[in-house]
């Protein structure tokens, strides 16, 4: 055989390799999420403030513990992103709670009155195999805020609550104006006034 047909016999053996490597090691799996659940951080707002320790309570006036986390979709949500611009509700939630189920629709109906002045981000601690059912209760329910699944608990832990529904209102400097435990079927109506809002 020619040098020339051995050189294509060599080519098309390494085309090959790679297309398998490809296949077999590269490609991302059909069932598995690409979710960059490891670049989940937890710090502060203001770089003067100390680290809040976990299971510290949260009172008025603190600064929140800021997180960098991926939402449900994929995108890099930061919370410092949002002084300065927008007040934002912290919901802590779970799929298996009728009281945040309750609770999520009526955030809804605020968020969307609202969402040009108030951030809604709904965070579930739940375990990693819980993740197609808060996808899936989140398409339900038409949940047009930000959904973050956190089964390491780390933006949890920050928070150090122990209930849910646990809502968190922080100001558009970054503190905490105020918390609250349990669910409130008129919580539309609280948000705003928390915040001052005018329609």
């Amino acid at each position: 055989m020619s040098e020339k047909g051995n050189g294509i016999i060599v080519i098309g053996a390494i085309l090959i390799a790679a297309l398998v490597y490809y296949i077999f090691v590269l490609r991302p799996s059909d069932h598995e999420p690409t979710r960059p659940v490891d670049r989940g951080k937890v710090g502060n707002y203001l770089a003067e403030t100390p680290v809040l320790p976990d299971k510290q309570y949260m009172r008025e006036g603190d600064p929140a513990p800021d997180f960098i986390y991926p939402d449900i979709n994929n995108k890099i949500i930061c919370l410092s992103d949002f002084i300065g611009r927008k007040y934002v509700v912290l919901c802590f939630w779970a799929t298996w709670d009728s009281d945040c189920q309750n609770e999520l629709p009526i955030l809804q109906k605020f968020y969307y009155i609202h969402n040009r002045k108030v951030e809604v981000i709904a965070v579930t601690s739940e375990d990693t195999e819980m993740w197609e059912t808060i996808k899936d209760t989140a398409h339900a329910k038409q949940l047009g805020f930000t959904v973050i699944h956190d089964p390491s608990s780390i933006i949890s832990n920050a928070y150090a609550h122990q209930d849910i529904p646990f809502l968190v209102f922080i100001d558009k400097e970054g503190k905490i104006v105020s918390t609250e435990t349990g669910f409130n079927p008129a919580v539309d109506v609280t948000i705003p006034r928390i915040f001052d809002l005018k329609r």
